[in-house]
């Protein structure tokens, strides 16, 4: 179930990325303190809708105008590290969390069988658990939107703000019969695209942790971010995690 974030208004000022007053913040959001609320609180969706208002543009128009466009690829963050342990999931993880309090529209796509972007956001990865993971979208090399694509969701957040695909030790399986696909390398991309239209009418941007080492998902969600995308590296300050990130 999805859970509802607020924040009082010094968090809120902080993150609109607004240089306005507490009073100029309320009015952009523009509602009211609900009666018998000593402060303000602030969703993520107050904080869209007064960008939207600081730049003259009305919030409710063109459900909400997505960042991006139906004819460009969405912005993708992939988080890549071959060494295991620098605290890539965490960075990621919250810097997703991050953009969502902001107001972004963010979709998590955890692509390592550990699943610990999936526990962080709080969801149950135990092997009987019923998730259906990327695995499931990266085997099939059909052009066609996933129909099913709805389902394998997971909401975190209230109104669309951050929602995950989550994994499972099962998408190990996946990793190992990718091996064996032709042109893996693209299957990410190829994801992307056929379900563009429905991921860029839902998300303003998409962050995906991958597992440590050179996987062949790793490497399909690396190439995809070539198109939009930007690539994050975790490293610690010592030879053996900076020696990988030079390869």
């Amino acid at each position: 179930m999805s859970r509802a974030v607020e924040f009082k208004t010094s968090v809120a000022l902080a993150l609109c990325g607004l240089d306005v007053t507490p009073k100029k913040l309320q009015e952009l959001v523009g509602r009211e303190k609900p009666a018998g609320q000593h402060h303000m609180r602030y969703t993520p969706g107050d904080l869209r809708a007064a960008r939207y208002r600081a730049n003259k543009i009305d919030p409710d128009s063109a459900n909400q105008l997505p960042l991006t466009t139906r004819t460009k690829p969405i912005p993708l963050m992939v988080s890549r590290m071959t060494k295991g342990g620098p605290g890539k999931t965490t960075i990621s993880t919250n810097v997703a969390v991050a953009m969502a309090m902001m107001g972004y529209r963010v979709l998590c796509l955890d692509v390592d069988p550990q699943a610990s972007m999936s526990n962080l956001l709080g969801v149950d990865t135990s092997y009987d658990s019923k998730i259906t993971h990327i695995g499931h979208y990266l085997m099939r090399a059909e052009k066609s939107p996933d129909k099913d694509l709805k389902d394998a969701i997971t909401p975190i957040y209230a109104g669309g703000f951050l929602d995950l695909i989550p994994a499972d030790i099962t998408l190990a399986e996946t990793d190992a019969s990718m091996v064996t696909v032709m042109a893996s390398h693209a299957r990410a991309d190829l994801f992307l695209t056929r379900n563009r239209d429905y991921l860029a009418a839902h998300y303003d941007v998409i962050v995906v942790d991958t597992a440590p080492g050179t996987t062949p998902i790793g490497l399909a969600f690396t190439y995809a971010a070539k198109a939009s995308g930007k690539v994050l590296t975790v490293v610690e300050p010592e030879g053996g995690a900076c020696e990988p990130s030079t390869c």
